[in-house]
């Protein structure tokens, strides 16, 4: 990346906010890059939960990477099963199957009651 990209990296980032930038170059290399935009308030007693979130992910990207991608590579692999599941299910107009968002709850219709 070169100066001028980070110069307007930098400059697009909204203030009062934790940022974790990812890219890849052509040759397959990845990059991480961490932005703290908030404020300093002088209390070196309290530290934010974002910054202490934001330097763990770090801290596991940059130390145990294969960690990492196995979590990707497993939550991938959920999601991917979810949504075939939920479409074999789907397949049938009486039934149908619905993941509510951000919960582990799953709506199941199983026709007209009798």
């Amino acid at each position: 990346m070169t100066g001028i990209e980070q110069e307007l990296e930098r400059a697009s980032l909204l203030p009062d906010r934790w940022y974790i930038i990812m890219r890849a170059d052509d040759e397959g290399n990845f990059y991480l890059t961490a932005y703290d935009t908030t404020d300093e308030d002088g209390d070196d007693e309290y530290i934010e939960t974002g910054e202490v979130v934001l330097n763990g992910l770090m801290e596991l990207v940059e130390n145990d990477f294969e960690r990492v991608g196995a979590a990707g590579m497993a939550r991938i692999a959920y999601h991917s099963t979810q949504e075939a599941v939920i479409e074999a299910v789907n397949g049938d107009d009486e039934n149908s199957v619905e993941h509510v968002p951000n919960t582990n709850i799953v709506k199941v219709n199983f026709g007209k009651t009798q």
